[in-house]
C-alpha cells in the first residue's frame, strides 16, 4: 500500500527596502555678537535633495539643551535673551524623521559672544594745541553692568592710522603725543573688550595750531631818493625758542610784490630794492608761514621817496677851437638817486641860441656842434626834469679863434 504525504508549498517573503534621506543643517544667529539679555534668534535651516524636512530641531549651548523649534519649510528658530555673558557654543541637531525618510543632522557649531555693553568716552588735555606740544587723550570706559578690569587695552587713532596705545587702570585709559602736525584730527579710542565686556570706541577732534609769528618790517635808508637802492629788512619771530620760521617773507609796495626772500637762520630776510616810485609808499612784509610756525604780516610801513637830485658838468674838446670846425661838447650827469636815460638834454650858446638836442646815456651826454661865431661863446646844456628827477644844466666858455 502505498502512502502519499502532501508537502506545503514554501513561500518566501522579503522586507522592501527603506532608503533613509540625508540632511545638513546650517545654523545662524540674528546679533552675534549681542549684550547681555538682548534677544538673539537662532535659525536652523535643514535641507535635503528629496525637500523641505519636517519634525523638529533641538538647539544646545554646548551639551545643555536650549530649546525646540519646529521645521516650517525647513526651518526652525529658537529665540532667547537668558544668555550668560561669555562665548556660548550653539548648535542645532535636527531629529530627523523616519516617516517622511529623513536622517538626522548636526549643525557646525555657531561660536555665539553675549558680553555686557561698554560705552567709551575720549577727552583731550588740549584743543587746539601747538605744534610740538604734548596733548594726553584719555579714554574712559564704562559699562552699567560691572567695572571694567584693570590691563585692558585701549587702541587710539588718528583717522584710520593707529598711533598709539593704552591700559585701562579703573576704567581709564591714556596716551600723550606730541609729534601731531598742525591740522585737525579725527582722534579714536578703540576699546578691545574682553571675555565679557563688549567693544566700543570714542571720538574727539584735536585742534593743532602752528606757532603763532610776529613779522616786523624796517628800511634804510627812510627818506631816500628816487632810483637809490632802499634796504627792506624783515624779522620773524615766535614763541617757541627751538622752532625757528624758516619760510619765506613777500614783501609788498601796496598790493605790487617786491619780491620773495627765504629768511635765514635767525628769521631775518633782507630784499634791497630801487623799484620805489616818487613820494609815499607803503610797504609791507608777509612772512607765508611753514609746518610749524603761522602766516604774520607787519604793520604797514610808509617810506618816502623824493624826486632825485640831478647835477651836470661840462666840458668841451678842443679848446679853444677854429672857427668852422667841430667842438665836441661832453655833459656829465650825476644825482643822488639813479640816472636819467634816454632822456633828451638841449644845447645852447649866448642868451639860449639853440645849438641842438642830445641825449643822456650811461650818465654822459655827447654832443659835436660847427656852428659857433668867432669869439667867447658861453655854452650852456639843460636837462629839464620830471617828477623822478630834478632839473639840471651846466655852462662852459668856448674860445672860437
Amino acid at each position: 500500500m502505498t502512502v502519499s504525504v502532501a508537502v506545503p508549498e514554501v513561500i518566501l517573503v522579503t522586507d522592501t527596502p527603506t532608503f533613509i534621506t540625508p540632511t545638513s543643517t546650517t545654523l545662524s544667529s540674528s546679533a552675534n555678537p549681542a549684550s547681555y539679555r538682548q534677544k538673539v534668534i537662532f535659525t536652523a535651516v535643514v535641507s535635503s535633495a528629496a525637500g523641505a524636512p519636517s519634525g523638529s530641531v533641538n538647539f544646545y549651548d554646548g551639551s545643555a539643551p536650549l530649546g525646540t523649534g519646529a521645521l516650517s519649510n525647513g526651518t526652525a528658530t529658537f529665540s532667547t535673551s537668558e544668555l550668560t555673558a561669555g562665548t556660548h557654543s550653539i548648535k542645532a541637531i535636527y531629529s530627523g524623521n523616519t516617516a517622511s525618510n529623513f536622517q538626522t543632522s548636526t549643525s557646525a557649531v555657531l561660536n555665539e559672544f553675549v558680553g555686557y555693553p561698554t560705552k567709551t568716552v575720549l577727552t583731550t588735555s588740549a584743543s587746539p594745541s601747538l605744534v610740538n606740544q604734548t596733548v594726553t587723550f584719555s579714554a574712559t570706559v564704562i559699562s552699567t553692568d560691572g567695572p571694567i578690569p584693570n590691563g585692558e587695552t585701549v587702541t587710539f587713532y588718528d583717522g584710520a592710522t593707529p598711533v598709539g596705545t593704552g591700559m585701562t587702570t579703573a576704567g581709564v585709559a591714556t596716551f600723550a603725543t606730541s609729534t601731531l602736525s598742525a591740522k585737525r584730527h579725527g582722534i579714536r579710542a578703540a576699546y578691545a573688550g574682553d571675555a565679557t565686556f563688549k567693544t566700543s570706541s570714542g571720538r574727539v577732534v584735536q585742534s593743532v595750531e602752528p606757532y603763532p609769528t610776529t613779522t616786523t618790517l624796517s628800511t634804510n635808508p627812510n627818506p631816500s631818493n628816487f632810483g637809490e637802492a632802499v634796504q627792506l629788512t624783515a624779522v620773524v619771530s615766535n614763541t617757541s625758542a627751538s622752532n625757528i620760521p624758516a619760510h619765506s617773507v613777500r614783501f609788498m609796495n601796496g598790493t605790487i610784490p617786491l619780491g620773495v626772500v627765504v629768511l635765514d637762520p635767525t628769521g631775518t630776510a633782507i630784499l634791497n630794492t630801487t623799484k620805489l616810485s616818487v613820494g609815499p609808499n607803503s610797504l609791507t612784509a608777509q612772512y607765508l608761514g611753514d609746518a610749524e610756525n603761522g602766516t604774520s604780516a607787519s604793520s604797514t610801513l610808509t617810506q618816502t621817496v623824493n624826486p632825485a637830485q640831478v647835477v651836470m658838468s661840462l666840458s668841451s674838446i678842443p679848446d679853444p677851437s677854429t672857427l668852422g670846425k667841430s667842438v665836441k661838447f661832453i655833459a656829465t650827469v650825476k644825482s643822488n638817486g639813479s640816472l636819467p636815460i634816454s632822456q633828451k638834454v638841449t644845447f645852447t650858446y649866448d642868451n639860449q641860441i639853440p645849438l641842438g638836442t642830445a641825449t643822456i646815456s650811461a650818465g654822459k651826454v655827447v654832443f659835436s656842434t660847427a656852428a659857433l661865431p668867432r669869439g667867447s661863446d658861453i655854452v650852456t646844456v639843460t636837462y629839464v626834469g620830471n617828477a623822478d628827477y630834478s632839473d639840471a644844466s651846466a655852462s662852459t666858455l668856448q674860445i672860437v679863434q
